[in-house]
């Protein structure tokens, strides 16, 4: 069968095989085995480069499925060769892996996603792409922010974002202001062509998608993303020489 998929992760099985983590349409997460990948006489490993978009024909197994050949690759070293690029769709790649279960489809969760990718070396606001493709990927998955809520004084919680009087909290929240409100729920409703009509700069940018990140942890209470630590690690170091 034909499957086109968007590669997530590589693990390197005993001495020449792979196991591919990729995303489908049709199958949701699905792993993929390689027998012999690293002895193949045609080199088959560019195929399965992290963020490309490539069709592979595939056998289908109980659990897992079996390379046949590749069918057309989509390779983007842009991304890999962009060092913020790169950060960014590490962060979307962990929140796949992390919050889909395997061979379970969630309609629309694909299409999303490879929009994204499309979307992310030539889009100006690439945080604010990020923060819109959590906050849509969470709504997916079927956690609706309640970011159309009334008044001033609003909360970001993993009930979504509500009156902050109408909650009493134990844990940690993010409170925001009723214009941030407004972007959160632009963002979440519009198109990325029209998201890219948003002028924010670079500090506020960050704080949204530190909002979105806080929003998809509490959700799927995810306490970590590796991938997000590295970023801010980035950005300190990118700020300190001057590339901000």
């Amino acid at each position: 069968m034909n499957i086109e998929t968007i590669i997530l992760r590589n693990i390197k099985w005993s001495d020449s095989s792979l196991i591919t983590h990729a995303l489908t349409d049709e199958y949701g997460k699905i792993s993929i085995m390689t027998k012999g990948a690293y002895r193949k006489k045609e080199n088959v490993l560019p195929n399965f480069e992290l963020f490309s978009i490539t069709s592979f024909e595939l056998g289908k197994g109980e659990n897992i499925f079996y390379f046949n050949e590749v069918d057309e690759s989509v390779s983007f070293q842009n991304l890999h060769s962009n060092p913020l690029d790169f950060r960014l769709s590490c962060i979307a790649c962990e929140i796949l892996l992390k919050s889909l279960e395997e061979n379970f489809r969630v309609p629309n969760i694909y299409p999303l996603t490879k929009s994204f990718i499309l979307n992310l070396s030539d889009f100006k606001n690439k945080l604010l792409l990020l923060s819109a493709w959590i906050l849509k990927y969470v709504s997916f998955m079927g956690y609706e922010p309640l970011i159309d809520a009334e008044g001033e004084s609003l909360i970001l919680f993993n009930e979504g974002v509500v009156h902050e009087s109408e909650f009493h909290f134990d844990s940690d929240y993010q409170p925001i202001t009723n214009s941030e409100k407004n972007i959160l729920q632009y963002i979440l409703y519009n198109k990325f062509s029209d998201i890219a009509k948003i002028e924010l700069d670079f500090d506020n940018s960050l704080l949204f998608l530190n909002l979105c990140i806080k929003y998809f942890g509490w959700t799927f209470d995810i306490q970590k993303l590796n991938s997000y630590v590295e970023f801010m690690d980035f950005i300190k170091w990118w700020s300190r020489n001057d590339f901000n």
